[in-house]
C-alpha cells in the first residue's frame, strides 16, 4: 500500500490489515511519521514528535501473539499536550511549562499503552486549554486543513486537525466547555465527550476540575467507541472518577434507530446561529426522522443561565490553579487567556459556592426535561470555522465574539456532565464542515453512539477529507 493510503485507514481497518499480516506496526508508524514531517509545517498540529515510536513499533512487532488480544495493537495515536507521558514535557502550549517533565504516565496513557497503541507525539492546543479557537499557543496557531486561513477550533485543535489530515489514526483531547466537540465540528471529525467521571483525568493538567472531561477524536464513530472501551473505567487515583458497570461501547454501533426518541430544544439550540448551520442541521434531523427516529420538541427552563454559571466555575477554578504562575510569569499567558484568568480572580467564594449549588438544580432540570427522550440533538457550534484573526462576527444583526460564541451549545453538557458526541453532518458553501451534536443523560453513551453511528452510516459525511 502507498503510505498515504495507510494513513487514511480507520482504526478498525488498520487492525484488520495487521491481523491479516498485510501491514506491520513498523510500516504503519513509518508512514505516519513521514506524513507528519510533510504536513506539520503547514498545519502546525504537533508540539513534539516521538521518533522513538519506531522503536516501540519494532518491540510490539515481536509480540505477534498479542495481535488478537490488544484492541489497539500497532495503532498510532497522538496526544494533546496536557496529558502526562513519562519522560516528556507537558507544556500546555505555555512557555511556563516547557520544562515540566512528567515523571509518570497519566492513567489514560497507561491504558492506551497497555492496549498496544503507538504514541506518535504531543499535539498543539489553545494556551493552557483556556480558549476555543486554538490561535493562542506558545507554538503558534493551528491551521484548519480544509482551509489554512481558518481556525480549527479549540482547545483540542491540534487533535482534530491531525485526525482529519491523517497525521494520526486517532487523538486524545480534553473538554471543559466544548474543547473536544468544537474542533471536531470545525474540522469535520468525530469527537466524544463522555459522562463526567467515566474516564480518569489523573495525570491530565487541569483547567477546571469540576468541568474537565477526557475523550477521543477519531475518523468515525466506531473508532470512538473502541477508544472509549479502552479508556473508560474507575481509577482510584482520581477522586472524581465514578464506579459504574463495564460496557462494550462498540456493540452500541448498530445501524438502527427505529422508534428512538430524539428531542430538539429550539430555544436553546436554534436561536442565534448561522443560517447555513441551521439549514444543514435541520436536514440532519430530517434524515434521522426518515431513518425511524421520532423527533419531538422539548423545553429546558432557564437553561441559558447554565452557561453563565458554568463560566463562573470555569474561570474561578482556572484562576486558582494558575494563580502562582500568573503572578510570576504573566506574559507567558496569551492576552485572551490572561484576561479570563484575571476575571476569574474577581469572583468571590460566595459566587463560586452558589454556582456549585445551582449546578445540582440544573442537572435536575435537564434530567426532568429529557426523561421521555433517548437523545437531544443540536448543532455542535453556532457557526462554522472563522478566519484566523477574526475576533467578532455578525449573526442576525448582532455582533458576537467568536471565542465566547463557539462554546454556547457545548458548555451545558460540561455543566451537567452528560455525554455528548459531535459527528460531521454537512458542509457550507465555503466547503467548511458542520457538526451535529448528540447528547444524552449520564452514562447513556450507548444511546449517543447508536444514533451517531446510524447517521454516519447513512450519510457518509465522515468519508469526506481535505484535498
Amino acid at each position: 500500500m502507498k503510505k498515504n493510503d495507510i494513513c487514511s485507514l480507520s482504526i478498525f481497518e488498520l487492525s484488520k490489515k495487521i491481523q491479516d499480516s498485510k501491514l506491520s506496526p513498523v510500516e504503519i508508524t513509518e508512514a505516519y511519521l513521514e506524513r507528519i514531517y510533510q504536513l506539520n509545517p503547514i498545519y502546525n498540529t504537533y508540539t513534539s514528535i516521538f521518533n522513538e515510536s519506531i522503536q516501540s513499533a519494532h518491540q510490539l512487532s515481536k509480540k505477534l501473539n498479542s495481535k488478537s488480544s490488544l484492541p489497539l495493537y500497532g495503532i498510532p495515536i497522538a496526544i494533546k499536550d496536557l496529558f502526562d507521558i513519562n519522560g516528556y514535557p507537558t507544556t500546555l502550549a505555555n512557555k511556563t511549562f516547557l520544562n515540566n517533565i512528567a515523571s509518570r504516565d497519566s492513567t489514560v496513557i497507561k491504558k492506551l499503552k497497555n492496549a498496544g497503541a503507538i504514541l506518535l507525539g504531543k499535539l498543539n492546543l489553545h494556551n493552557i486549554a483556556f480558549g476555543t479557537t486554538n490561535e493562542s499557543s506558545y507554538y503558534g496557531p493551528t491551521h484548519n486543513p480544509w482551509n489554512t486561513e481558518f481556525i480549527t477550533g479549540g482547545s483540542s485543535g491540534g487533535s482534530a486537525a491531525s485526525v482529519i489530515s491523517n497525521m494520526c489514526a486517532a487523538a486524545l483531547g480534553s473538554d471543559t466547555g466544548g474543547s473536544i466537540r468544537i474542533p471536531a465540528s470545525l474540522c469535520g471529525v468525530v469527537g466524544l465527550k463522555p459522562t463526567y467521571g467515566l474516564i480518569s483525568t489523573f495525570g491530565v493538567a487541569p483547567l477546571a476540575p469540576s468541568l474537565d472531561h477526557v475523550g477521543p477524536l477519531t475518523k468515525n464513530v466506531e473508532d470512538a467507541a473502541l477508544m472509549l472501551n479502552v479508556m473508560a473505567g474507575y481509577d482510584p487515583n482520581d477522586p472524581l472518577s465514578i464506579k459504574t458497570k463495564s460496557v462494550d461501547y462498540v456493540k452500541a454501533c448498530q445501524n438502527n434507530i427505529n422508534n428512538m426518541k430524539i428531542g430538539v430544544c429550539n430555544e436553546l439550540f436554534f436561536d442565534g446561529i448561522d443560517n447555513q448551520t441551521h439549514n444543514i442541521v435541520q436536514k440532519a434531523i430530517e434524515k434521522l426522522e426518515s431513518l425511524g427516529a421520532k423527533v419531538t420538541p422539548i423545553e429546558i427552563p432557564s437553561v441559558s443561565l447554565s452557561r453563565s454559571i458554568a463560566f463562573i466555575m470555569l474561570s474561578a477554578e482556572a484562576a486558582s490553579i494558575h494563580d502562582k504562575f500568573l503572578k510570576t510569569s504573566p506574559l507567558n499567558y496569551s492576552g485572551d487567556v490572561r484576561s479570563r484568568l484575571y476575571l476569574g480572580n474577581l469572583f468571590q467564594s460566595s459566587h463560586y459556592l452558589k454556582a456549585q449549588k445551582l449546578r445540582s438544580v440544573f442537572i435536575n432540570l435537564f434530567n426532568k426535561s429529557m426523561e421521555n427522550i433517548d437523545v437531544l440533538i443540536s448543532p455542535t457550534t453556532p457557526i462554522p470555522a472563522t478566519k484566523l484573526g477574526v475576533d467578532q462576527i455578525t449573526i442576525n444583526g448582532k455582533n458576537k465574539y467568536v471565542n465566547s460564541l463557539l462554546p454556547t451549545l457545548t458548555t451545558p453538557f460540561n455543566f451537567t456532565g452528560f455525554p455528548s458526541i459531535s459527528v460531521p453532518c454537512g458542509f457550507t458553501d465555503e466547503n467548511l464542515p458542520i457538526g451535529l451534536q448528540i447528547s444524552a443523560k449520564s452514562f447513556k453513551e450507548e444511546n449517543i453512539i447508536r444514533v451517531a453511528y446510524t447517521y454516519e452510516k447513512n450519510t457518509k459525511w465522515n468519508l469526506k477529507t481535505p484535498s
